[in-house]
């Protein structure tokens, strides 16, 4: 085997879906690849001309353009590109241009198709759709999830304080309380005592399909001595506890003596500690102090999704993923506090976030976007209070402040799709005022931003 044959396999195994294959596939793809360099600027595939090949970015960096010539995304170092076509009839739907003198690894269609046939990981990875590489990459994930298992004690698990209510407490007061926590199961204690446990189950049964006087006692309804177990079960032992009994919650006696409630959702998300859970927790949330604390979970997630070698890019679209669910979940949060906005708006992201390729944390770079009817005068105190209530709620989670202390405000129609004239106001008197005009497609951006704007509060 020739030294360049052992340089490209040894690339190879670092680059995924390839990093899970066996040392004969990586030999038999290593004799099939070209070299092909390519100089900055020049053209490596036209959108709408045919294509048979992949590529694999040995060193540089490649930008995808659309038939417009408006910038889509960049790629770098141990990135495909070009196999799209393979479920486009062979037909690039972009032009890949080399923004830095490029070398790459060059695979015929038929070869790619071959190791997606005979490896899901590849099928997944080169699938027409880009969500099932993500799929992929969530389920590649790996970590010491089963030890944690077995060595971890429930009454350890952080878990939400578990709702507890008075045996005479009404049906209709406990389903509200329910409601307004969103919760699912409620503890049923008389001083030290644990009666019983409520849970939405009985609520559906007992109540709602029986059509039972909702200003009954709440013990007319519960589960009259449910199991309880001692907190220092482990938690492998709590989830075959409730798989034996068919429950869903499981009430635990803790070493203080009080009561708590871990459920099989509660278990699963510590075993997987994957981060669809963490974004579920998110947008679960009540306040920014609960946000807070689901933001510190991000570095820890970070350095797992490292540790099992996900690509970079995965990697930086699931950690973008989490920061995207924050930004939302506080956008919700402000218009609960505040009420209906007067008019439609967008909250748009630029920035890592933008380009989904955030890390445990980074700045925050957003603006907003009004419809042509914003009157400044009326509707700004609004979109004062909403725009501090999300950046600060951002910087509280770790997403410090822009260095630039300016916040933009848009006037775009709602679905802009031409170009139109944007109105940036920076409310602190020393920093400059600015006014540029940027495209938008329907949903997003296109190219990048290269100056950050977001609330930096009135003069």
């Amino acid at each position: 085997m020739s030294a360049e044959q052992l340089e490209i396999i040894g690339f190879l195994k670092q680059c995924a879906p390839l990093d899970t294959l066996a040392e004969s596939d990586l030999n038999t793809l290593a004799q099939s690849a070209s070299t092909a360099y390519f100089r900055v600027d020049s053209i490596i595939l036209s959108a709408g001309k045919t294509n048979n090949e992949a590529f694999l970015l040995r060193k540089g960096a490649v930008t995808f353009k659309d038939l417009s010539g408006e910038t889509l995304h960049q790629l770098d170092t141990g990135h495909w590109f070009g196999h799209s076509a393979l479920f486009q009839k062979g037909i690039m739907q972009h032009s890949v241009q080399a923004s830095e003198d490029c070398l790459v690894y060059v695979f015929p269609f038929a070869v790619i198709q071959d190791l997606m046939h005979h490896h899901d990981s590849a099928k997944n990875y080169f699938s027409e759709h880009s969500g099932s590489r993500l799929r992929q990459a969530v389920m590649d994930y790996r970590g010491d999830s089963q030890t944690q298992l077995i060595s971890s004690q429930i009454e350890d698990i952080k878990l939400r304080q578990s709702l507890q209510v008075e045996s005479q407490t009404s049906i209709i007061e406990t389903a509200k309380l329910l409601t307004k926590e969103k919760r699912s199961a409620v503890l049923v204690i008389d001083g030290q005592d644990l009666k019983g446990i409520t849970t939405e189950s009985d609520f559906c049964r007992k109540v709602v399909a029986t059509g039972y006087d909702v200003n009954q006692a709440i013990a007319d309804i519960m589960t009259v001595d449910p199991i309880v177990v001692n907190g220092t079960l482990s938690a492998s032992d709590a989830l075959l506890h409730m798989a034996k009994h068919s429950i869903h919650h499981l009430p635990f006696r803790r070493q203080d003596g009080g009561y708590s409630t871990i459920t099989a959702s509660d278990l699963i998300q510590f075993q997987s500690h994957n981060p669809l859970f963490l974004i579920n927790d998110i947008y679960g949330a009540l306040s920014v102090e609960e946000l807070q604390q689901h933001s510190q979970k991000i570095p820890e997630l970070l350095t797992d999704l490292v540790n099992s070698s996900l690509a970079a890019y995965d990697i930086g679209h699931l950690i973008s993923s989490v920061g995207e669910a924050i930004n939302q979940r506080l956008i919700q949060l402000a218009e609960q506090e505040l009420g209906e906005p007067p008019i439609t708006y967008g909250w748009l992201v630029a920035g890592s976030l933008g380009r989904r390729e955030q890390t445990a944390h980074s700045d925050q770079d957003n603006a907003l976007i009004f419809s042509d009817d914003y009157e400044e005068a009326e509707h700004q105190p609004y979109f004062d209070a909403l725009a501090k209530y999300v950046c600060d709620g951002l910087d509280a989670c770790g997403y410090i402040y822009c260095p630039g202390d300016i916040t933009a405000y848009w006037s775009v129609s709602p679905l802009c799709t031409g170009k139109r004239r944007c109105r940036s106001q920076g409310f602190k008197p020393e920093k400059p005022r600015c006014c540029a005009d940027y495209r938008f497609g329907q949903n997003t951006c296109a190219g990048r931003w290269y100056w950050r704007t977001q609330y930096a509060g009135p003069p």
